[in-house]
């Protein structure tokens, strides 16, 4: 699906069903706003069982109960560029944005005001899910639990990165749990939580960092 940019089309699950069900294939969707899909379940824009690519688009004000926008299930592939994530919201165990059971790579996005119940604001990583994100940013999301931008309890490798002003309890920016989380060269500034510590939780889980700027 080609379209004409994402400030000119938009597919709109008008707030009563998900938007796009991946379940077999590969599909790649380019130049499009998704908005407003809603699943009770898991991914209220896509979710995707199998190969999905998206490029150069933005996800909007779409809700589930996890995965806001997209849920990638065990054994699925998701390849992000260059979208917008906006506004999302995931209103059971979390990710605003994205909840990841499979293999995701996300690279030069921007995440702005996603929301979560539980934990990540903007991406949740499952037991079993890889993620690895590249030159993305990621700008006041929430939760009211753990990892403001982004909770773990899988496998994610970010790297090249700017967290700003995102907020939660306790890791405003990125939360960990029994996963493994490897960090360099990211930029973290402005996080506001509850409890300390502020901008990774807990912060003895970060062992394979470098090259990390923490500021306010």
């Amino acid at each position: 699906i080609q379209g004409p940019g994402a400030g000119n089309l938009t597919i709109s699950g008008q707030g009563a069903v998900r938007v796009f069900d991946v379940t077999a294939g590969a599909l790649t969707v380019s130049g499009v706003t998704v908005a407003n899909g809603f699943f009770a379940g898991l991914g209220g824009a896509f979710s995707v069982a199998s190969s999905l690519t998206l490029r150069n688009s933005m996800l909007s004000g779409n809700t589930a109960s996890n995965g806001g926008a997209i849920n990638l299930a065990n054994g699925g592939t998701l390849t992000v560029t260059d979208s917008t994530f906006a506004n999302n919201s995931g209103t059971g165990v979390g990710g605003g944005a994205m909840i990841i059971s499979g293999n995701a790579t996300v690279t030069g996005n921007t995440f702005v005001g996603n929301t979560a119940s539980v934990n990540g604001g903007a991406i949740n990583v499952q037991p079993g899910g890889v993620l690895t994100i590249i030159n993305n940013t990621f700008r006041a999301n929430s939760t009211p639990g753990l990892g403001g931008a982004m909770s773990a309890i899988g496998t994610a490798t970010v790297i090249n990165n700017t967290f700003s002003a995102n907020q939660a309890s306790s890791g405003a920016a990125i939360a960990v749990s029994g996963g493994n989380a490897t960090l360099h060269n990211n930029v973290f500034a402005d996080q506001v939580a509850i409890s300390t510590p502020a901008a990774l939780s807990p912060s003895g889980d970060f062992g394979t960092s470098r090259n990390n700027v923490f500021y306010n």
